[in-house]
């Protein structure tokens, strides 16, 4: 297969996956997750000052459950995947049946990039805990959300319960996660720990 034909099947994974997404619901979105946002802060802070980052963080959070969500369940019409179990895992790089499939590959890569932001901010929102067990709670409840959207995929007809997906889903919620705590390692080592990490 060519380059030409290797983008061409990447084009139509992008297409397919992206599917039903308006921009105007977009847009929307964002607006509402602002109005949330602000509308939070400002009930928060008659009573505690409320810091600027985590109306940040909470924005972003919102934001990308919200494009979550419409990624994985609400741009499909109900009953259109109806009753669709793979409980077997195919991660397209010829581990399961020794031909690596481009399609079913980036398919996975797709799922893993899905759910790396959920990891990174996940990681930043739990604090006052060790590095190794923010990981593992960051991870952990990467898999829950997995399983939960795998679940009411199965149960609305909008999409296929796939163990692949809670497979890739949580690695991609464990990379986020690394990625928090190295990023977090490395702003302590230059500034020293007197100053405040993107945890804090």
């Amino acid at each position: 297969m060519d380059d030409n034909s290797n983008l061409q099947v990447l084009a139509q994974i992008f297409a397919k996956e992206t599917e039903g997404i308006r921009l105007e619901n977009m847009l929307i979105l964002f607006i509402l997750a602002a109005a949330a946002v602000c509308f939070g802060g400002w009930i928060a802070g008659r009573k505690r000052e409320v810091k600027c980052k985590r109306m940040i963080h909470m924005y972003l959070f919102l934001v990308y459950m919200g494009f979550l969500f419409t990624i994985t369940i609400f741009r499909r019409p109900i009953g259109s995947r109806e009753g669709i179990v793979h409980l077997f895992i195919n991660l397209g790089f010829g581990l399961r049946s020794g031909r690596p499939s481009l399609k079913i590959s980036a398919y996975s890569i797709f799922n893993i990039l899905l759910f790396v932001p959920f990891g990174v901010l996940a990681s930043i929102a739990i604090r006052n805990k060790s590095r190794a067990r923010g990981i593992l709670v960051s991870t952990a409840i990467g898999f829950a959300l997995s399983l939960t959207i795998e679940c009411i995929q199965l149960a609305t007809g909008r999409g296929m319960f796939e163990t692949t997906d809670l497979l890739t889903n949580t690695a991609g919620s464990l990379i986020g996660a690394l990625i928090t705590v190295a990023l977090n390692a490395l702003f302590r080592s230059k500034h020293g720990d007197i100053h405040e990490s993107i945890n804090g």
